[in-house]
């Protein structure tokens, strides 16, 4: 803290290495081991915060800073803005808008009282993200917060048993069946060496298929998964242990090394598969604990906690700082001896047309890029690879976004913000709704977004003609009357917004001012260069929107 005269600063680390989010991004599903890594890491972050009697509320990809100095980068849980002391007042306090839909426990819709779990069940979110490359659910706010409460997420194939299990406890609807964020360091820093070697999942575009909870077996017992694997009992009592059986590390070594039983019942041999759902460790910790914060020493070895019985901490995996490109298939000079489809997702539209024997069909689909993928690469084939080599192949090409900028777009009733050219932060945005809040506390606008768009984007910050300095302001953004995102801005401050929109039908944006002030000074809010971005097979033209409007 740094104190100069009625001015006060916060001093932090500068975290050069992007963001969780952006190596999702990067890398799509990343290998059992570097899961459970990264996860030990970011659980010994809330662990440090838990104990303080802290709850995060905002645990999600884009708020774990990567820190590039050290080798593999260290994840740093940051951002902070929604975090709440866990005391006897916090008790009474709603939950309601804490946090991002995405990743959201159900209990934080329905108003109660932030709590550890909440943390745990966002770290499962974000887990089986990192395991897959999409998170447990997507869609519209309204339908997150629904799929949250009342359906059971899919399991990827790929994910081993052992980290699979401890996701699908971490998932738990009931908040006392979960395990504790200790549990789950420990748990994960165990799997580190035990899943060391099993290759990614497969990178999804859309998670499994959801099961409604009353299809799935009652107290908290996990049905049989995909490819037949053996069930395995999660039990859901409550209580400061949470809700999983432990065991040790010797069962985790021989389930991660047992053989899995297949789709049509035959067992695979191959070495790493597992066979059983849950595999859990609690290891007893000497000392009185072991807590390791990385923000609070950035020269500390970016490596996981002990395991108990280990002289040395468990060798951390070195995954590649970027991603391995999958093999390029070698077109064959005599097309007719291709017998298998190729690998060809990564390669440009004309690449993969020409890895094809000329007999085979190509179809083209295009489709947005909404994992960063390189436009006019493949993203998907039908079939995939591996399959046997069918007359007609199905290409999924990156799209660029389609952009339509939300000044353009004609609101539902009469517009309450000028649009136009504003000056934020030095800078012309020429595409900007601007309000101004002077004698009238609050305005808004909505629009008719017809369930065409994925996001929206944009900047916000106070206009630079507003005169008056010590002037603040709230912004609400509803999709389908559901508050899913909240910004609070001041003089100076200037935040870009990213805000998912899947189908969403009706966006509303309330701008309120908040320091009392709004009769003495005239300021104003603006959104700058708000943009609503979709898949360009799915977006009308402007001219069709503002007649639907």
């Amino acid at each position: 803290m740094v104190a100069e005269g009625d001015t006060l600063g916060l001093v932090m680390d500068y975290v050069d290495g992007g963001d969780l989010a952006g190596l999702i991004r990067e890398r799509g599903a990343h290998e059992p081991a570097g899961v459970a890594w990264l996860g030990t890491c970011i659980a010994s972050g809330l662990e440090a915060i838990h104990t303080a009697g802290v709850v995060h509320r905002d645990i999600k990809p884009a708020n774990v800073l990567i820190d590039a100095s050290t080798t593999p980068g260290t994840p740093k849980v940051a951002d902070f803005g929604v975090a709440r002391i866990c005391d006897a007042t916090a008790a009474t306090r709603s939950a309601i808008g804490a946090g991002t839909p995405l990743y959201m426990a159900p209990e934080v819709a329905d108003g109660a009282a932030a709590s550890p779990a909440m943390d745990v069940y966002s770290l499962g979110a974000v887990l089986y993200e990192l395991s897959c490359g999409v998170p447990p659910f997507v869609g519209a706010p309204s339908y997150l917060l629904k799929a949250h409460a009342q359906m059971q997420p899919g399991r990827p194939e790929g994910i081993p048993g052992p980290l699979w299990a401890l996701i699908a406890a971490m998932l738990e609807k009931n908040p006392a069946a979960r395990p504790q964020i200790s549990q789950v360091r420990e748990a994960l820093s165990a799997m580190v060496q035990s899943l060391g070697g099993l290759p990614a999942a497969p990178t999804l575009t859309d998670p499994p298929p959801a099961t409604p909870l009353a299809a799935w077996a009652s107290g908290g017992t996990i049905v049989a998964g995909a490819g037949g694997s053996p069930t395995a009992a999660v039990s859901a009592a409550s209580g400061a242990t949470g809700g999983f059986t432990p065991i040790g590390p010797a069962q985790v070594d021989a389930a991660a090394n047992a053989p899995e039983t297949g789709k049509k019942g035959k067992k695979k041999s191959r070495k790493g598969l597992v066979a059983v759902l849950v595999i859990l460790l609690v290891v007893a910790l000497a000392g009185g604990g072991f807590a390791v914060w990385h923000y609070l020493d950035r020269n500390e070895p970016a490596t996981p906690p002990p395991v108990a019985g280990e002289t040395t901490p468990p060798a951390a995996p070195t995954p590649s700082a970027t991603p391995t490109p999958s093999a390029t298939p070698t077109p064959s000079t005599t097309p007719t001896a291709m017998t298998s489809m190729p690998n060809l997702v990564g390669m440009t539209q004309a690449e993969a047309e020409k890895a094809l024997p000329d007999s085979v069909k190509v179809t083209v689909v295009k489709q947005a890029a909404k994992n960063g993928e390189k436009t006019g690469t493949v993203i998907s084939t039908d079939p995939a690879a591996g399959s046997a080599l069918p007359s007609e192949v199905t290409l999924t090409v990156a799209a660029a976004m389609a952009t339509i900028y939300l000044s353009d777009l004609k609101t539902v009733t009469g517009r309450e913000g000028e649009t136009g050219a504003a000056m934020v932060n030095g800078q012309s945005m020429a595409h900007s709704n601007s309000y101004h809040l002077r004698f009238t506390p609050s305005k808004k606008d909505e629009w008719n977004l017809g369930r065409h768009f994925t996001e929206l984007v944009g900047t916000l910050g106070m206009g630079d003609n507003s005169k008056d300095a010590d002037a603040t302001f709230t912004v609400d953004f509803y999709a389908d009357q559901v508050l899913v995102h909240t910004e609070t801005i001041a003089f100076g401050e200037f935040k870009d917004v990213s805000i998912d929109m899947t189908n969403v039908l009706r966006l509303k944006i309330v701008v309120t001012r908040t320091d009392g002030n709004s009769g003495d000074m005239s300021s104003t809010l603006v959104l700058g260069d708000f943009a609503l971005q979709g898949d360009p097979n799915e977006v009308p033209d402007i001219s069709k929107l503002n007649n639907e409007n």
